[in-house]
C-alpha cells in the first residue's frame, strides 16, 4: 500500500502510477490540484488517475480542508475503484488528538481490508448501509466496487 497525508498524497500517487506492487492507494487530506499543476518534481497528473487500476480511498477534512476540492476533482477521474469519505474536521484532520482522533479508524479500516482481506472492516465501506455511509459525521460517495 502507499498513503500519504497532504503533500504526501501526491507522492503516493507518484509512486502509484508505476509500481504493479501496490495494490491499493490512501489519500489522506489529499488530492492532485484541480489546476494540473505539478508540485516540485512530480510528473502525475490528472489524466494518469484514468490508469490507475488498483483501489483508492481518500479521507479529506470537509470545506476547510483546502485539498477537498482537489479529490473532489480526482474522483471524476479515476475509474478504478475508489471511496471518497469527508469529516468536518479541516486539513490536519484529527491526527493529533490521541490514536488520531475520530478521523483515523477509518483509513486504519481501509488497510485491514485491502491488505488482510478482513470482512468486518469492509463493512464500514461497501454497500448503502455500510459503516461509514450511515455515520452522520462522514459524507461519502463510491463507484466501481462489485
Amino acid at each position: 500500500a502507499v498513503m500519504g497525508q497532504s503533500c504526501g498524497g501526491l507522492q503516493a500517487l507518484e509512486v502509484a502510477r508505476d509500481d504493479t506492487r501496490i495494490v491499493t492507494i490512501v489519500m489522506l487530506n489529499s488530492g492532485l490540484f484541480a489546476d494540473g499543476r505539478a508540485l516540485g518534481s512530480m510528473t502525475v497528473k490528472k489524466d494518469d488517475l484514468k490508469k490507475l487500476r488498483v483501489p483508492i480511498a481518500y479521507f479529506v477534512g470537509g470545506k476547510s480542508d483546502g485539498a477537498t476540492v482537489n479529490a473532489e476533482d480526482d474522483y471524476k477521474y479515476l475509474q478504478a475503484p475508489t471511496f471518497k469519505a469527508s469529516m468536518e474536521v479541516g486539513h490536519m484532520a484529527t491526527y493529533a488528538q490521541p490514536n488520531g482522533g475520530k478521523f483515523a479508524p477509518a483509513p486504519v479500516a481501509w488497510l485491514k481490508w485491502q491488505l488482510r482481506g478482513d470482512k468486518g472492516a469492509e463493512k464500514m465501506f461497501v454497500g448503502k448501509s455500510c459503516g461509514l455511509c450511515t455515520n452522520a459525521e462522514w459524507t461519502v460517495e463510491s463507484k466501481n466496487f462489485k
